[in-house]
């Protein structure tokens, strides 16, 4: 077995007095089993989808208590001797803090570079479900971000890893972009590129020309797979130095500031060559 620890902590307001209204406290804590359980599934398990995020297959996950003196929460990742023989002992808890953190990264609307081998290989896929992770973690996040949402100016989190320190924050920004309004009830159409697409999950990446920026996407329906050949098709011909356009018939999903977080597409159209 393999132990990796990792540890949250809330700073500022009442954080730092060691209590978060206790209301706030359960929904973070909620959140964060959660996220945990949703990213440690998937990292150990070739990226499948478990999103209610009750529990981990090939790995336990502990919490300690909450420190006096802040609100620091520690958990402890246990992975099963057949997840270390899969993944490699010597290299696992690295691969895991890079998975863990790209799959919050993304969630949260941050930037994000690969510092293993393994995960580069992920990134540079066609079939990453990086896009599928991000939706699953969204509910867990939200909660997470609990007691941000209720004092934003004041109250931060830190993701941090033993013997090296700080990896992420969370703050009123994260906690801004996860907090989602519903789907638009309008359709519109939208310009753009394919970036990544994947076929089996039928979710992917695209570059909105009007937005001037890469938004990620999900097919809801296509029974015939026209759509799908549509994006394969125009993926091939960017590759080959074509437009490659493709009109989608959208609706968007906001955060709670109105920037558009994702499209939900319903109809694709090819664009002609010379237009």
């Amino acid at each position: 077995m393999k132990q990796v620890t990792l540890t949250i902590r809330f700073e500022g307001g009442e954080a730092d007095n060691g209590r978060l209204p206790i209301y706030d406290a359960a929904s973070a804590e909620n959140g964060l089993a959660r996220s945990i359980n949703i990213v440690t599934h998937s990292f150990a398990n070739d990226e499948e989808m478990r999103k209610r995020g009750d529990s981990a297959t090939g790995a336990i996950v502990y919490a300690s208590a909450p420190r006096k003196g802040c609100y620091e929460i520690e958990v402890d990742v246990v992975f099963s001797d057949a997840i270390c023989n899969k993944m490699g002992a010597s290299v696992i808890t690295n691969r895991y803090w890079d998975y863990l953190t790209w799959c919050w990264s993304f969630a949260v609307g941050k930037e994000y570079e690969p510092v293993t081998p393994y995960l580069q290989k992920l990134v540079d896929s066609e079939d990453a479900k990086i896009e599928e992770i991000a939706d699953a973690l969204e509910s867990a996040l939200i909660n997470l971000h609990k007691p941000i949402a209720s004092d934003p100016n004041n109250i931060s989190l830190v993701l941090s890893r033993k013997h090296v320190g700080d990896v992420m924050t969370l703050d009123a920004e994260t906690n801004e972009y996860v907090n989602v309004r519903d789907k638009s009830e309008d359709d519109e159409y939208i310009l753009g590129n394919v970036t990544k697409f994947n076929i089996l999950t039928n979710y992917g990446r695209v570059f909105d020309d009007k937005l001037r920026r890469v938004v990620s996407f999900q097919v809801i329906e296509d029974p015939s797979h026209r759509l799908r050949s549509l994006i394969t098709k125009s993926m091939h011909e960017r590759v080959s130095g074509r437009s490659g356009k493709l009109h989608f018939l959208v609706r968007r999903v906001e955060n709670a500031v109105g920037t558009v977080k994702r499209y939900v597409v319903y109809d694709i159209y090819d664009v002609p060559e010379n237009r």
